[in-house]
């Protein structure tokens, strides 16, 4: 039988490494669900992402081998799904996997009915018994024999599932707003001793297994001590970014973060380095940088943004998605190295690398060596230290390192992913005047305009120089780019920049918002995929949520052109989802840091640009505050706030908190003052 494998003509990076495989694939469509119906077959849908290490070793070691190919192909009809083009069917049918198997990850494989109902599922499964696990022959037998012998149990399966989820998503939208509870617990120092139970105090981070940057966490209990007596948060907070930096999770040669660590130390870093991860790592370094003022952050920061530009900014301006954690089939070759390989290139071991970093004659790890700093380096000053002494041989290793044969790099661009980015580098740009940040946020957000200005849509990925139009963008599309806007407006006072918000803003609304339920649906409501049951995205995961950071938004958009429908939804938002900060603290961080926000809001006017080191004074001291400045424009007549600023040249500053306005101020440090009063 030929094999009709159908992943040739796609786009995706993901897809196209699997369009060689001897399996009949397709790609997600209503044709192959025809098919199993017409043939009586059961679906598998496979999802996975082109930088994934372990959906590598199970298309070596399963998709690959041509009796199990043979098998699939006779006994299914099979799908391959990129995650990061469809991440609402990918939460739906993880939803279903971690229903079976309580656990998630990828490659995700699960099995359906010709309706798309999930009845089996689970994550990567070995060519033999192994692990725990059946192999992925007997997986298959399993289900192909359930599927023939026990049909009717089989539908009765998914059907129960489909509803578990269905279920699941309604009870969303059952919480209740309780006004002593609201009182009491619903502030920013009970989540954050919520949030304080997850700390691994000993090492840094959160956890005590996998370590996960877990950003957003880290600007919650940032954003609190500026509220307090908090000098053991501000200690857990160094650690954790002493330990982000030491470990091998940071890329000492060549700049860049890793996805996460297997081990709870920090050490051993899972190799595929994701644009998302940057970006926020970005941010979170600013920040932390902004209230320092130590030199290792900014070095960091620094080292972050060429590994960016060098290696992941296409042409256009905006930036790739990723970057595999294999190269030459083995996980983390092109960026570990042995001892000889080391002595080799200098000589001998220098002295200052056999100091400061853990590098072993027989390796730290799998027989060759990661590049961590050793437990010698256990402050700031002596990481700086260690940064410095160390820099010239790294330059070096980096120039060896090029050599090498690469990982790959998923040149598929993201608009949620490039927005969140352009934000991030605008405030690396406020924060420590790095101009490195403002030219590559600049270039990106003149890249998407120009793709995007002869549309009245917004898609959701880019290939080459054009947006692929089958997948319309969804709701974190509209949210990450509506709040790289907002702060674009900083760099230079565009007004331009806030009613092109505006205007993606009230798109949203019209096309996303559910009246019903009082939050965006992830979805355009147009979309039609099939899927049974709408991703509501309310929690963080390798972002913050779309619905956090659209409520965020809608927050400043308010404060700006005081339209009431914001303050409506804004309203409806909250309802739904304070009740539920308390029990999942961790994945709702972005949320409490929000609400935390909103309560201080501090709005600002003014007839003369700040310059950046006068901003960086006044975010200094908003920690907890939502800060809105705005320039003398025509903006002034639709604020909330009824107030003007001097229509002369003599500089004056209007200060609104609390839902009061004072009056005008004429001197920098006198507005600083009522600022904190």
């Amino acid at each position: 039988m030929p094999i009709l494998n159908k992943l040739k003509s796609e786009k995706s990076a993901y897809l196209l490494q699997h369009a060689t495989n001897p399996i009949n694939w397709h790609a997600w469509g209503e044709e192959p669900f025809q098919k199993a119906k017409e043939e009586n077959k059961p679906l598998l849908v496979s999802i996975g992402y082109a930088t994934c290490h372990w959906c590598h070793v199970m298309e070596r070691e399963s998709f690959e081998n041509a009796e199990i190919a043979a098998f699939m192909n006779e006994k299914f009809v099979c799908i391959k799904v990129d995650r990061e083009e469809h991440p609402d069917i990918d939460h739906y049918y993880m939803e279903a996997v971690q229903m079976f198997q309580q656990q998630g990850g990828w490659p995700l494989n699960v099995f359906l009915t010709y309706d798309k109902k999930p009845f089996f599922g689970g994550t990567y499964y070995p060519p033999v018994d192994a692990y725990g696990k059946p192999s992925w022959m007997k997986i298959l037998q399993n289900i192909s024999n359930a599927y023939t012998n026990k049909h009717e149990v089989v539908f009765e399966q998914s059907e129960k599932v489909h509803s578990l989820i269905n279920s699941h998503n309604e009870r969303l939208f059952d919480s209740k707003l309780d006004p002593v509870e609201s009182s009491k617990t619903l502030k920013l120092e009970y989540w954050v001793e919520d949030l304080l139970k997850y700390a691994d105090w000993e090492n840094g981070g959160f956890g005590h297994g996998q370590k996960f940057p877990s950003v957003m966490p880290l600007k919650l209990l940032l954003a609190y001590t500026e509220t307090d007596d908090t000098r053991k948060i501000e200690d857990f907070i160094e650690k954790s970014m002493l330990a982000l930096y030491r470990g091998g999770i940071y890329d000492k040669i060549g700049g860049g973060w890793s996805r996460y660590t297997v081990d709870n130390t920090w050490k051993v870093p899972h190799f595929e380095k994701m644009l998302y991860d940057n970006a926020q790592l970005l941010g979170l370094f600013a920040w932390q940088y902004l209230h320092t003022n130590h030199p290792i952050y900014a070095k960091t920061i620094d080292q972050t943004l060429d590994f960016l530009k060098d290696e992941l900014k296409d042409l256009t301006g905006l930036f790739y998605s990723g970057i595999d954690a294999d190269s030459e089939g083995v996980e983390g070759k092109f960026y570990t190295w042995t001892y000889d390989q080391i002595t080799e290139l200098f000589g001998q071991m220098p002295e200052d690398i056999a100091k400061y970093c853990d590098i072993q004659k027989e390796g730290n790890w799998d027989k060759t060596n990661i590049l961590y700093l050793n437990s010698t380096v256990n402050s700031l000053d002596i990481c700086l230290e260690a940064n410095e002494k160390l820099s010239p041989y790294f330059d070096k290793m980096l120039v060896k390192r090029s050599q090498r044969i690469r990982p790959i790099t998923d040149k598929k661009k993201l608009t949620n992913q490039n927005a969140l980015l352009i934000t991030q580098l605008v405030q690396v740009y406020l924060f420590t005047e790095n101009e490195k940040a403002k030219t590559l946020a600049v270039d990106a957000l003149e890249a998407f305009e120009k793709l995007i200005e002869t549309s009245t849509k917004l898609y959701h990925q880019s290939y080459d120089e054009k947006f692929d139009m089958r997948i319309e963008a969804y709701l974190d599309d509209y949210a990450q780019l509506i709040e790289a806007y907002i702060w674009c407006y900083l760099l230079n006072y565009e007004e331009n920049y806030l009613a092109q918000a505006k205007w993606y803003m009230d798109l949203l609304i019209e096309n996303y918002y559910s009246e019903d339920r009082g939050i965006f649906n992830y979805t355009h409501s147009g979309t039609k995929k099939g899927i049974h049951s709408s991703y509501n995205d309310i929690y963080d995961q390798t972002m913050p949520c779309g619905n956090s950071t659209a409520y965020s938004c809608l927050i400043y958009l308010y404060e700006v052109f005081a339209d009431q429908k914001y303050l409506e939804i804004i309203g409806k938002m909250e309802h739904i989802i304070k009740p539920k900060i308390k029990n999942h603290i961790f994945s709702m961080a972005n949320w409490a840091l929000t609400f935390a926000r909103k309560e201080n809001i501090i709005s600002i006017k003014t007839n003369t640009k700040f310059s950046t080191i006068e901003l960086k004074e006044i975010f200094k001291k908003c920690k907890t505050s939502m800060l809105v400045i705005l320039y003398n424009h025509h903006m002034n007549e639709e604020n909330r706030y009824k107030h003007e600023v001097a229509k002369h040249n003599k500089v004056q500053y209007t200060l609104c908190k609390n839902n009061m306005c004072f009056a005008p101020v004429d001197d920098f440090k006198e507005l600083i003052d009522k600022i904190i009063e």
